[in-house]
């Protein structure tokens, strides 16, 4: 497990917000349960708090989903978009959406991570610089999901604009 090799090889303990499928996700065998606790610090959080807590973090992670052929996470345009510092899997997508080193981190594997995270953590002006970029970029290249949406919403209104009267705002679909 990519957390499990953090903690043990290299001693990086990460705090994980989200719900108890967490805490199934560390084999008993490797994670004793108070590692767990350490790891998991809460369930599930309102939008005000997960803005809190990506605002509060030194850095953030952001997977793909694999099985899904993803190259890029919608929680990555949620931490560049919120200011703080994104820390992802090195995917196309991402080198597409950020430029490495300057707008988010972006790593090849688990000791990667661990090398980046090392010299970033007590880094403050290093990751204001890329979390400022990050921020920057997400905002100038509409990197929001009313962004992305817009073109589904549009190709939705135009095949419905034959069949569907008085349509007039996404609101309304």
């Amino acid at each position: 497990n990519f957390f499990d090799t953090l903690w043990w090889k290299y001693g990086i303990k990460v705090c994980i917000w989200g719900d108890s499928r967490w805490t199934r996700t560390f084999p008993r065998q490797t994670l004793p349960s108070d590692g767990r606790k350490a790891l998991v610090k809460g369930g599930r959080v309102s939008y005000e708090e997960y803005r809190e807590l990506l605002w509060k973090a030194r850095l953030c992670f952001s997977f793909v989903t694999h099985t899904n052929q993803d190259e890029i996470g919608g929680r990555s345009l949620e931490i560049t978009a919120a200011g703080a510092v994104l820390l992802a899997e090195d995917t196309p997508g991402h080198r597409s959406y950020f430029i490495d080193g300057q707008e988010a981190l972006l790593f090849r594997s688990v000791d990667h991570c661990a090398q980046l995270i090392k010299r970033y953590i007590h880094d403050e002006p290093a990751r204001a610089l890329i979390s400022g970029a990050g921020n920057q970029r997400a905002l100038s290249s509409g990197y929001s999901y009313d962004a992305v949406i817009a073109p589904v919403l549009d190709y939705i209104r135009s095949r419905l604009s034959g069949t569907s009267k008085g349509l007039k705002s996404s609101a309304e679909i």
